[in-house]
Parts: structure tokens; sequence; C-alpha cells
């Protein structure tokens, strides 16, 4: 059984999100008078930050030098890039050891990532080990990544006008 899950939002970061946000009126409901043209919604008086990502195949493609030492365009900041963890508990008796010192002894995981493993089979010990697993995973973004309530990922927005 899979133990001790992190994920990781790699990207779009702060910085790309600084970089490439625009203010943008959004709508809000309304009722009676205040509404234009008898509608139900209207502009809404304060802006909000948003990556735009609408009809990316006509918009500028150029890229941008971000904080962090990436080199992206608009097309790229639409991924949503994520990384999970997790230690996996190998059950199969001889197996598992001789796989767990092979994975340590080539070095092909973050040291992070086993220290966190270990810790949890310290934690839970057991007579089977645990190594750890990434996963990635690359999506295109359907709806723009949004500041909205002067928020962005738990941080002041950044020029927010």
């Amino acid at each position: 059984m899979p133990l001790g899950y992190s994920l990781e939002i790699v990207s779009p970061t702060e910085a790309m999100f600084d970089k490439f946000s625009k203010p943008t009126t959004v709508l809000e409901p309304c009722k009676g008078r205040a509404c234009p043209h008898a509608g139900k919604f209207r502009e809404a008086r304060k802006k909000i930050r948003q990556i735009p990502n609408d009809n990316l195949n006509v918009r500028n493609s150029g890229v941008s030098r971000v904080k962090g030492g990436h080199t992206v365009n608009l097309q790229d900041v639409n991924l949503l890039k994520i990384e999970t963890h997790a230690c996996i508990e190998l059950i199969v008796p001889i197996a598992n050891r001789m796989i767990q010192q092979t994975m340590r002894l080539t070095g092909g995981l973050s040291q992070k990532h086993w220290l966190a493993c270990e810790r949890r089979g310290a934690i839970d010990p057991g007579d089977n080990p645990f190594i750890p697993v990434t996963g990635h995973s690359v999506v295109r973004m359907q709806t723009p990544v949004r500041c909205e309530g002067d928020l962005y990922n738990g941080k002041r927005c950044k020029n927010l006008r």
C-alpha cells in the first residue's frame, strides 16, 4: 500500500504567473436596473489577474526568461505540470531487499525522497522496505490560472491593478 504521498505543482510557477498574467474583467451576477440590457450579468468593478489561455495558436509565442532561469512562452505556461511522490512497500521476499539495494546503489532517485521513505519505515516499522516512486503528469489547462481575492497559490498577487 502506498504511503507518504506528496504532490508538487512544477508549472506554472509564481514567477511565470507574474510574467504572463494580465488584468481581466470578469462577469458578476446582477438584478434589476443594475444589469445592462435587462440581462443577468454585468462587468465586475474589480479586476482579476489571469494567464490567458484562449486562442493560443494566434497569440505571441515569443519566449521570456522568468525568475529561476526558465525560458518559456505563453503556450508553455498553459501546461499544468505536476509531480507526485509516494513510498511503496516492497512485499516480495528476497526481491524486496535486492530492489532496494540496487536502487540505492545506482543513485537513480533523489536523496530527499529516499530519506522520506526511510523515515516512513522508521515510523511504521515492518519487515518490508519502502522505496520512493515519482510520477510526472502534464496536461494543457482548460481554463485560465487566476489570481482572485489578491492571492495566488496562498501568496499575494503582484501587479494587481
